[in-house]
């Protein structure tokens, strides 16, 4: 994905992610379809659905704002 421009300021935003606490340290925020049902031992959530996807978040470097997209895996 080309790094987006902010729908506000029309600059290109920076990449970067939010990081998820977990019981065995930080992780990639990740996105999951379906509904959420339980949380395994390690601390994952586990859902209905069998896709996720690693959520990526961009910030604009003038008025700070973040947006989120959730973006598939590259398979090469």
């Amino acid at each position: 994905m080309k790094d987006p421009a902010c729908p506000d300021c029309n600059v290109v935003m920076e990449r970067g992610f939010i990081p998820d606490l977990r019981r065995t340290g930080y992780d990639e925020t990740y996105w999951m379809n379906g509904h959420f049902t339980t949380i395994t031992s390690l601390g994952w959530g586990r859902g209905t659905g069998g896709v996720s996807m690693k959520v990526v978040t961009y910030r604009c470097p003038d008025c700070g704002l973040l947006r989120e997209y959730a973006q598939p895996e590259k398979r090469e």
